[in-house]
This record gives structure tokens, sequence and C-alpha cells, in this order.
């Protein structure tokens, strides 16, 4: 995979994924190239990295807005489940690919989507590309 569609692919789960949650997150999210997520490739690999959060209130239910998400990740061929984890503060539904808490994908994809009451988040990592050194867009 080349580094645009490693980076588009989870750009798209970002930004639909926040379209659904609504107004309101943080715009100092973080997006960059960081070592891939598999250890066994991190020093030849990269990965682009998503990471953002919502603090205030939701316009639906926690569980409400983790169906929609869960049915639009689905909807683009990402199978996901929403499973809840009450270790967290505050508790949250989670919807994750692959399935929550076993890692990512054997190319190093991942996204997980938490949210609660006043609270959401978006983490997402893209497959595993070779490191390229002369791209021109290093940090984003």
């Amino acid at each position: 995979m080349e580094h645009d569609r490693a980076r588009a692919e989870v750009d798209t789960l970002y930004e639909q994924t926040l379209a659904v949650v609504g107004d309101g997150w943080n715009p100092a999210s973080s997006a960059e190239w960081r070592g891939c997520t598999r250890l066994s490739l991190a020093d030849e690999q990269e990965s682009w990295a998503r990471f953002t959060q919502r603090f205030g209130e939701l316009d639906q239910t926690p569980h409400a807005i983790a169906v929609q998400i869960a049915q639009l990740w689905n909807r683009l061929g990402y199978p996901a489940d929403i499973v809840s984890d009450d270790r967290m503060t505050p508790p949250r539904k989670v919807v994750s690919y692959p399935a929550y808490l076993t890692g990512t994908t054997e190319e190093g994809f991942g996204v997980v989507f938490t949210i609660g009451d006043g609270y959401a988040d978006f983490t997402g990592y893209s497959r595993c590309v070779p490191v390229d050194a002369d791209r021109d867009d290093l940090s984003s």
C-alpha cells in the first residue's frame, strides 16, 4: 500500500466518524507519521496516526452514537461491534476494528472510537508502509 492510500483510509474513517458525533472536537488533534504499530515492522515501516477528543454534551446518548458509528464502519467494510468498558472514566461504549483489545491487523491497521457521557475520542493507525524519507509530508 502507498502512503497516500494508507493515510486516506484512516482519514476517511476519522472524518466520517467525527461528522456523526457532531461539532466540538478538539482542534489540536494529532495527525502524524509514526513507527509502525507492529513491533516486528517498526524499524522499516511507518503508520499514519490520528487522534482527537471531544468534551461536552452530546446530541444523543453514547449508546445511540456508538450504534451509528458501528453501522458506518460496517458499511465501509470494517466489521465492528459495540462493547462496554466500565474501567474507563467516564465508562464508555467502544467501537473498534479489529475487535477491542486485540491489537491491530497483521498490516498494522486499527481504529478505536470510545464514547461516554460528555466525552468521545477517535484513535486510528494506518496499514504500515515502507519508510519514505523523501516524502514531502513528513508530519502531515
